[in-house]
């Protein structure tokens, strides 16, 4: 997935150009080098004269942390005051470690981890992905930052691990899940810089407050609820088997530091680059196959999910709602047929549910007077094709367009 198109420049993901004034490829070292390190190569598109490559002239390597047993996975960057130079890269790791890598200087020799000593020694990670049972959750995964709304940036991702056979399904006993880590302007501040010490404190800054040190831990995360309808119900507006709503509180950020999800399914976990979609991340997650699923084909289950990359609820609704016991929620999720999406947006109305009534997107009760289209109690929304080949609704009240999955093959677990 090397081609994905960052949110904040329009340009593919791994292609950055740097403070030094060359552009480069930003790439990680993967699963199963020699050494197992989890490090980050900087490629300068130029390249060598020659065959060889040498450093720094051609590309620097940033290792955050030596191994054994790891592998960085790929990295999604920033530019924190749109000069197009990227300023800070955030890359996870098969330890679960989310890294920050800072490369505002223009001098290579000053490129580093963030969080590190002055001498490069000691270098800390922002957050360790770990479950309720203090396991570490493998990041395999690119994650997804976006600009926090009181500064600094909101780190998501999602986590899991499918490249050996016995990754999946994950017998471990590890509950995956999807984070966001508030990377606060407080770390990147002077007195962090000059008394590195301060990272480690664990401290509580107060009853119920978080520490001022890193990682961040579980504990200082706001946690979120993925519910998912497990039984048919008569009612449509019930939702059907595998739609999801997510119920969590409002967060206090001077308490908390983020939130998560955990996902609900057998070894569910997520093992494709998430996306950017209405300013939220859409991730596909895979599921051990349900017992009563064809003996021809068990593979998998697949759903996608939609959430708002600040809060971790679902935001403005994305595929309509769910009504539980009389209450409403929108719906954040749902069944998917494929293991890995992409969304092309294209400008086509909703369906005209008064007078099209057999559209597969109207939702009608009991006559067709009560017929209604899938984005009709949401103002200035739209329509967008998600799931099956006639395309589920989803809504938004910030995006004029429609999309479209497409499969992308190559990627299957079985």
């Amino acid at each position: 997935e090397a081609s994905a198109i960052h949110t904040q420049s329009g340009q593919a993901t791994p292609i950055v150009r740097m403070a030094n004034g060359k552009f480069a490829i930003l790439q990680p070292n993967g699963i199963s080098s020699s050494n197992g390190s989890a490090a980050l190569y900087i490629l300068f598109v130029d390249g060598p004269t020659s065959g060889t490559w040498s450093t720094p002239a051609n590309y620097i390597k940033l290792v955050a942390d030596t191994g054994p047993n790891n592998g960085l996975a790929q990295p999604n960057w920033v530019d924190v005051d749109s000069d197009g130079i990227v300023d800070y890269i955030y890359a996870g790791d098969l330890k679960g470690n989310v890294w920050r890598f800072d490369v505002r200087s223009a001098d290579t020799a000053n490129w580093k981890v963030s969080f590190a000593n002055s001498d490069g020694t000691n270098k800390r990670p922002l957050f360790i992905a770990k479950d309720g049972l203090g396991n570490r959750l493998p990041i395999t995964a690119t994650v997804m930052p976006k600009f926090h709304p009181k500064g600094g940036i909101l780190v998501a991702f999602a986590t899991g691990k499918a490249i050996s056979t016995t990754d999946f399904p994950d017998l471990t006993g590890r509950t995956h899940g999807v984070f966001g880590v508030w990377d606060d302007i407080l770390y990147s501040s002077t007195p962090y810089l000059t008394t590195p010490t301060k990272w480690d404190d664990t401290t509580p800054a107060g009853t119920g407050l978080p520490s001022p040190g890193l990682p961040r831990s579980l504990s200082e995360l706001a946690i979120r609820t993925l519910n998912r309808v497990t039984l048919d119900d008569t009612d449509p507006n019930n939702g059907v088997v595998g739609d999801g709503y997510i119920t969590g509180t409002n967060i206090d950020w001077a308490v908390k530091k983020g939130w998560y999800v955990n996902f609900p399914g057998s070894s569910e976990m997520t093992v494709s680059n998430p996306k950017a979609v209405f300013s939220k991340i859409a991730i596909i997650s895979i599921a051990a196959a349900s017992s009563t699923a064809e003996t021809c084909f068990k593979g998998p289950q697949a759903y996608l999910t939609f959430i708002d990359l600040i809060t971790g609820l679902a935001g403005d609704p994305i595929g309509g709602s769910i009504t539980i016991g009389g209450v409403t929620y929108p719906k954040s999720s749902g069944t998917s047929v494929d293991q890995n999406l992409t969304f092309v947006r294209v400008n086509v109305p909703p369906p005209n549910c008064t007078t099209n009534t057999t559209d597969p997107k109207c939702i009608c009760l009991a006559t067709p007077a009560l017929c209604k289209g899938p984005c009709d109690d949401i103002s200035a929304a739209t329509v967008v094709g998600v799931g099956t080949i006639s395309g589920d609704p989803a809504c938004s009240k910030t995006e004029r367009s429609r999309l479209y999955w497409r499969e992308i093959p190559g990627l299957k677990t079985r």
